[in-house]
């Protein structure tokens, strides 16, 4: 990750800085040791990738995994990640 890394998670919140994201994914995969992302389509445009995939294990209840595809986007920049925004498929109100 980059010195400013920046995480936006689906609902739209940023979140800010290598630090305190390194925090913030230690206790999420802590919470949720078994969460997995299963990627479907990997792909690449200039710095950015986008991942098209399914999790399993996460914070969401299992029957909207099951239902849910997400778009992962990494913006890369000298090598490290910068950007990590997460995207669904499903309506906030089914969440």
């Amino acid at each position: 990750m980059t010195e400013n890394f920046k995480f936006i998670d689906y609902g739209g919140n940023v979140y800010q800085g290598r630090e305190r994201m390194r925090n913030g994914f230690a206790e999420y995969f802590s919470a949720y040791p078994k969460y997995k992302i299963q990627v479907e389509k990997i792909c690449l445009s200039g710095n950015d990738i986008a991942f098209i995939a399914k999790t399993t294990g996460s914070h969401v209840p299992s029957e909207l995994e099951e239902k849910e595809t997400l778009i992962f986007i990494a913006q890369i920049e000298n090598g490290l990640v910068a950007e990590w925004r997460i995207y669904t498929d499903l309506e906030k109100s089914k969440r």
